[in-house]
């Protein structure tokens, strides 16, 4: 039995090959005209009634011919495949040197030769014997932002724009759509933010738990929802702040202090102040936070080339089928 949300086709095998006919629907060709018949239909969206399927123009070569095409398919597009899935090997690389950097240097620095000490934290083992470890209570204040759906009567309100969970994203910022919310003067003061405050997720999926970028003023003024904090740096610097809190350590630290629920996790402000912080000197936090910028570009600019390539081979895979199941290339029969 199949699902009544599936249409079964049956192949008059004397006629249609049927890789062929999975590769050609599969192709620019058959998605064009799913997305036409969907367009065009009335009632539940993304249906597609029976006749417009029986309806679909294909390409129909002889079967011999077919069959050598979608042989051709088969080798080409696994060929392709693997070179893609090479590709996204590479970015999980990527992925990980990232975090490894990150993580090696908000926890031992950059001069390997520097005696250590144990940091008295279980999880975070030695630090440079210098570096001091603090809380972040200690070095910053965390300010709650607002939340949504108060109910003012007839007091005065005006509106701003405020941040979201979708708009703070892992070590950046996407204020691609930026909602606007009325409130009061009152409550805007108390949740507005300032160029170099940090804000951090309080949760929703498990992977924004405690994600974070820098502000830097780009709205004036800016207010922040409840499920975003503010960390305002007293005797840290906000690069410091960022570059420890996207580090394995501060993101361990996140998950086992966090409510979980089914795909869910949040952090409450309590226990965010409670988080541990290696402390370097001043000087040595810009040190280290140069070096690490300057590596994550480099990071950055591969997994760049990385995506584009990937995209070319998608590219490349689409127009390979789409010509071959159209003519356009003839392969040779083995």
């Amino acid at each position: 039995m199949i699902s009544d949300k599936l249409y079964r086709l049956r192949v008059n095998d004397r006629r249609v090959d049927a890789d062929f006919l999975v590769m050609t629907m599969g192709s620019s060709i058959g998605r064009y005209q799913v997305v036409a018949a969907i367009s065009g239909a009335s009632g539940l969206a993304n249906n597609i009634s029976q006749a417009s399927v029986k309806e679909f123009v294909l390409p129909l070569p002889p079967l011999g011919t077919q069959r050598t095409i979608a042989d051709f398919l088969d080798a080409e597009t696994a060929r392709i495949d693997a070179l893609i899935a090479a590709k996204e090997n590479l970015l999980a690389i990527l992925a990980e040197q990232r975090r490894a950097l990150v993580t090696h240097a908000v926890t031992r620095g950059l001069d390997p030769s520097v005696p250590m000490r144990d940091s008295g934290v279980p999880w975070l083992g030695e630090i440079p014997a210098h570096w001091e470890v603090t809380r972040l209570k200690l070095v910053a204040t965390v300010q709650s932002g607002l939340a949504l759906g108060k109910k003012y009567g007839s007091e005065e309100l005006t509106e701003y724009p405020y941040l979201r969970v979708a708009n703070v994203q892992d070590g950046y910022l996407d204020l691609s759509a930026v909602k606007t919310v009325e409130v009061s003067e009152r409550d805007a003061i108390g949740c507005r933010l300032q160029a170099g405050d940090v804000l951090m997720n309080e949760g929703g999926d498990a992977d924004k738990l405690g994600r974070g970028a820098i502000w830097t003023g780009e709205i004036d003024p800016c207010l922040h929802q409840n499920h975003v904090f503010a960390v305002r740096p007293q005797r840290v610097s906000s690069g410091w702040l960022n570059l420890w809190t996207s580090g394995d350590g501060a993101k361990a630290y996140f998950e086992s202090r966090s409510k979980q629920s089914t795909n869910l996790a949040s952090i409450s402000a309590a226990n965010l102040k409670e988080l541990p912080i290696p402390a370097p000197p001043v000087e040595e936090q810009a040190s280290l936070i140069q070096h690490v910028n300057s590596e994550l570009e480099k990071l950055g600019r591969t997994e760049s080339a990385t995506y584009t390539t990937i995209s070319l081979l998608r590219e490349r895979r689409e127009a390979v089928i789409a010509a071959a199941v159209t003519g356009q290339l003839e392969p040779e029969a083995s």
